[in-house]
């Protein structure tokens, strides 16, 4: 991979939380609409449902929030923050 494109990609796996944390409340409210097939499908919310919104709210540091969106979030976040990081770690090794 050249390097051009390994700073690019470098670029945006740092930008991904700030744009996260720059992203508006309003954004989050919840309409009623889904993509989440199985909601769509059977009516009930799975293990998933909210999970965006939640690590949304993480990166805003409103942890009560996110915890309101999903339970799940005190599992989910830091194993996408360890895979981030670690994400982070290749590219910087390869430089």
């Amino acid at each position: 991979m050249a390097n051009w494109l390994r700073y690019s990609l470098l670029v945006l796996l740092l930008a991904i939380p700030v744009v996260g944390y720059l992203l508006p409340e309003s954004w989050m409210v919840d309409d009623g609409f889904t993509f989440c097939l199985w909601t769509n499908l059977t009516g009930h919310h799975c293990y998933g449902c909210g999970m965006t919104r939640a690590v949304v709210s993480v990166l805003k540091f409103n942890f009560a929030d996110a915890w309101e969106y999903n339970k799940l979030i005190i599992f989910v976040f830091p194993v996408l923050l360890y895979l981030w990081a670690r994400w982070i770690h290749q590219i910087f090794k390869k430089l």
